[in-house]
């Protein structure tokens, strides 16, 4: 055990007991220091090779680094005769040889975080990852080639938190189940549209980002089962409509929902669910009229609006929010009129006769 630690701990509990009458076992204590496991050390170096063991000496945790394996084959051998060790993470980054993860590969090994991040993996058979159902809080497989991923498993992982397939080669919206889950990242994904239920069977999910991802529609309630929203991102996507219940949830803490860089020119009333303090960004969208009655209800509630970048007209369309400055006030103040005019720089007295 690291010497200093020791003396640091002895030093620690001797001091300790001169500030107490009855603490006749601390001195025993510090004599067994030594008993103490402080850390679980890495296995030997050419046993692994060529991942790499690092050692957390304040953590007192160990993380893999499996990046230089030169394939399938090799990353299976380095694990085929680990005991039943627990590490903190596995890393591959940057990997160009490793393109499917099969199934027990990992044998009896488990991690908490798993990132498998720039690479060529094309594949995770299911069971890849099924040791670390009791363990993994994180997974991260992001700019991959990967087409194939047991989505179906999710549910067994019931620590899981955090899930992020960014960059990949997704063709069709995964049904996932987990009580776990907060976060769900799939941006730049061939996804196209996802349905009514796709979330139906994550009640704990507070950020899901699915920009860049083909979607074309939203289907009224599909985040309506979600009670713990707090940020949606649908960026970059070919959104043109949004139906009334597109974005209806059952959650009181969502403070975002950005739309930015779509094709959106119709939104209807009841579209969005007004949750005081909500910031909604459709910067870079077709709107060309802000509708009274699909857009009052928002800014009487406390929510802010982004516009930058669309063509409105502000004509009469306009007048509601105009003739009222605090309304006004949630407009972002960089939302400009097709003509160029900010909306904060509009002249009321030209709207007084709409």
């Amino acid at each position: 055990m690291n010497l200093f630690i020791q003396i640091s701990y002895k030093l620690f509990l001797l001091l300790s007991f001169t500030q107490c009458i009855r603490c006749e076992n601390i001195l025993e204590l510090a004599e067994n220091t030594d008993k103490f496991d402080f850390e679980q050390a890495c296995p030997d170096a050419d046993d692994i090779y060529p991942c790499e063991c690092i050692f957390n000496d304040w953590k007192n945790t160990m993380n893999l680094n499996c990046t230089m394996v030169d394939g399938e084959d090799e990353l299976a051998q380095v694990f085929s005769s680990l005991p039943s060790l627990n590490f903190d993470s596995l890393v591959m980054s940057e990997n160009r040889n490793v393109k499917i993860l099969k199934a027990g590969v990992f044998g009896s090994v488990t991690f908490k975080e798993l990132s498998f991040t720039w690479g060529v993996l094309e594949e995770v058979e299911a069971g890849a990852l099924d040791g670390s159902m009791k363990t993994a809080t994180q997974m991260e497989f992001d700019a991959n080639h990967i087409s194939i991923f047991p989505f179906e498993t999710i549910e067994g992982f019931t620590n899981l938190t955090y899930l992020s397939l960014v960059s990949n080669d997704i063709a069709v919206f995964p049904i996932i189940s987990s009580q776990s889950l907060t976060a769900l990242l799939m941006v730049w994904n061939p996804l196209g549209n996802f349905p009514a239920d796709a979330f139906e069977n994550l009640p704990s999910l507070s950020f899901i980002e699915l920009g860049s991802s083909d979607v074309v529609s939203i289907e009224p309630g599909a985040f309506s089962n979600l009670g713990e929203l707090k940020e949606i991102e649908l960026d970059f996507n070919l959104l043109s409509h949004l139906p009334t219940g597109a974005f209806t949830t059952s959650s009181s803490q969502l403070t975002s929902i950005s739309l930015g860089h779509n094709q959106i020119w119709d939104v209807q009333p009841g579209a969005f669910e007004a949750v005081n303090g909500m910031r909604i960004s459709l910067t870079k969208n077709y709107l060309t009229v802000l509708t009274e009655e699909v857009w009052r209800p928002l800014v009487e509630a406390n929510v802010s609006l982004a516009l930058f970048g669309n063509p409105l007209k502000c004509g009469c369309d306009l007048a509601w929010l105009v003739l009222e400055p605090e309304l006004m006030n949630q407009i972002d103040e960089i939302s400009q009129c097709a003509d160029g005019v900010y909306l904060h720089d509009l002249d009321p007295g030209l709207f007084e006769d709409c």
